[in-house]
């Protein structure tokens, strides 16, 4: 990733993630500010091509959604620099240059000294970090994460100009769907992998709001993570960190904004054969019930994931209910047996006027939901390999 390409995808942590995460994450860096010992914390280095005369050493207390200034220092003619402030809870600081809007680093006090360089010519590696494992993993982490999602975003529009005639377009059209979906699931894995492994709790909570950031950009054309998914990690890292104070307070925050748990509506439709089936009928196991048509080609590319996670979920408690929007049958029942669904199909062949999709709200399809045995809603939209991963954790 470009180096100039930072400061647009991860603009100093102001972040404007979606629902629950954004007003918390704020919160959370306002209260990391505990002193925990009266220590020098010193920020220093060597800062090469610039004509800026200082450099600010900020500390993200964001609550007015803007860092605090802690220190600054004037750069010597040889780019030397060196910052200092008081040691406190573990929280995340940035460099930013006089006279410029966002920082060109952001890291970690997780150690009393920090060495920071940074060459602002070489855009493919602008800054280096040491004195700081948690540092030297969010760079790493940031760099990873724009990456891709730069290379999505490149390819969000490919086959747009395909001069094949229709039946191939449409099959290369659906090949690309089929990639970019498997993409997407991929960054996000990666986002949560990265947060369940981060050895800090600024590492988890910088990562949750860069991620919710970007994900709020319809540009990027990535998923979030759902209210249900942040309350997850936020309470995981809690157990994880149980001193940090601030994550704490932020978790009781999540806790008592968290919604209590939906029953997923009833509703009644015919089967394949014509016989009506209801969805409260699946009480006592865990069911996706999962929104598509034969028409879609996003669906088409995202039923093998169906597929390959109720082969390996099957035979413990886990089914799925197919939802068709189709409008005429034997397309339908085509694709059913073409993608190799062997589970119980419905639909009322109304497309879009379908009775289901007011009841669940449904704006586009691929889309479904995840029920645990009662009937309660516990997940939804999982695409790729989400699903396997969020069935693995229900079903040990």
């Amino acid at each position: 990733m470009k180096f100039q390409n930072e400061a647009r995808l991860f603009p100093a942590i102001a972040f404007r993630g979606p629902s629950l995460f954004s007003a918390l994450f704020l919160f959370i860096l306002l209260s990391a500010c505990d002193q925990k010992a009266a220590d020098a914390y010193t920020v220093a280095g060597k800062l090469q091509h610039t004509t800026a005369a200082a450099v600010y050493l900020e500390e993200n207390a964001l609550s007015d959604a803007q860092p605090v200034i802690v220190d600054s220092a004037a750069i010597q003619k040889n780019g030397r620099y060196e910052l200092r402030t008081v040691l406190k809870e573990e929280t995340i600081y940035s460099l930013r240059l006089a006279g410029m809007r966002y920082p060109f680093v952001s890291f970690v006090n997780d150690s009393k000294a920090i060495a920071i360089d940074a060459d602002f010519k070489d855009v493919e590696n602008p800054y280096t970090i040491s004195g700081s494992e948690s540092s030297a993993a969010l760079k790493t982490f940031l760099y990873d994460l724009g990456n891709k999602i730069n290379a999505l975003k490149e390819s969000r529009y490919a086959g747009d100009s395909i001069g094949y005639k229709r039946s191939q377009r449409d099959s290369i059209i659906r090949s690309i769907t089929g990639l970019r979906e498997a993409a997407v699931a991929d960054i996000k894995k990666q986002a949560s992998d990265f947060i369940a492994s981060a050895k800090s709790a600024p590492l988890v909570l910088y990562a949750l709001g860069s991620y919710q950031s970007i994900a709020s950009n319809p540009a990027f054309a990535i998923q979030a993570f759902t209210d249900a998914e942040v309350a997850s990690i936020i309470g995981n890292a809690a157990k994880k960190f149980p001193q940090h104070k601030a994550l704490a307070s932020i978790q009781q925050q999540v806790l008592a904004q968290t919604p209590p748990p939906v029953t997923a509506p009833d509703f009644t439709l015919p089967d394949t054969s014509g016989q009506l089936v209801s969805l409260r009928s699946f009480r006592g196991k865990y069911v996706l019930v999962d929104f598509w048509a034969s028409w879609c080609p996003p669906c088409r590319a995202e039923n093998p994931n169906v597929v390959a996670a109720y082969q390996k979920f099957k035979d413990k408690n886990f089914t799925v209910l197919g939802v068709s929007l189709d409008k005429e049958k034997a397309p339908w029942l085509n694709a059913i047996a073409q993608d190799s669904l062997a589970w119980t199909h419905v639909s009322d062949l109304k497309f879009w006027e379908s009775a289901v999709v007011p009841l669940y709200n449904i704006e586009e399809i691929p889309f479904n939901v995840l029920l645990d045995p009662k009937g309660m809603i516990v997940a939804q939209n999982l695409r790729g390999s989400e699903l396997q991963q969020k069935l693995q954790t229900l079903l040990k």
